[in-house]
């Protein structure tokens, strides 16, 4: 799986059901990475156009993603 802008890190967690979370978040690493208003305009539309499931999907294909677990949260 080639992500799109791989430099581009965005922390998941389990408390992120909330897509609007997920999808502000992804916006913002964008925006803070220099890309440009029609390519953020693009990822939105990509990940919002079908279930929350296919917006997981979508921002890993254009970010880099980890996951982090409440086990890993609570260790911190």
């Amino acid at each position: 799986m080639k992500v799109r802008y791989p430099n581009v890190h965005v922390p998941l967690t389990w408390r992120d059901p909330e897509p609007d979370s997920i999808l502000r978040r992804v916006q913002r690493a964008l925006q803070d990475a220099g890309a440009s208003d029609e390519e953020i305009a693009a990822y939105t539309r990509e990940a919002t156009s079908r279930c929350y499931n296919h917006l997981l999907f979508t921002t890993m294909m254009w970010v880099g993603t980890t996951w982090e677990t409440m086990e890993d949260e609570l260790s911190s």
